[in-house]
């Protein structure tokens, strides 16, 4: 997270708090549970979430989780959903499949 929204005179600094609008709070949960140094790259990505976490970490930038969502997707049934999911971040190459 950005250190800045805290430290500088924004909302996030008075409430401590911030809005996530691209996931829902269970997803979010899963997301920042991965993101632990320790136990968090043991949590599986699954067919169940991996259309969520490849959402949030390709919004936060976090390239490892990105790439270990696009090897489940590879192997994913398709859908209009997911061919969309992956026009918003960029993998142009998983559009030819």
């Amino acid at each position: 997270m950005p250190q800045a929204m805290f430290v500088n005179k924004m909302a996030e600094s008075k409430h401590r708090r911030f809005d996530v609008h691209i996931a829902s709070k269970d997803e979010f949960q899963v997301f920042y549970d991965w993101l632990h140094p320790v136990s968090g790259r043991d949590l599986a990505i699954t067919l169940g979430n991996m259309d969520a976490m490849l959402r949030i970490s390709n919004y936060y930038q976090v390239q490892s989780l990105v790439d270990r969502c696009v090897g489940e997707l590879r192997c994913a049934p398709p859908s209009a959903e997911r061919l969309i999911l992956s026009f918003n971040c960029g993998l142009t190459d998983l559009q030819a499949m």
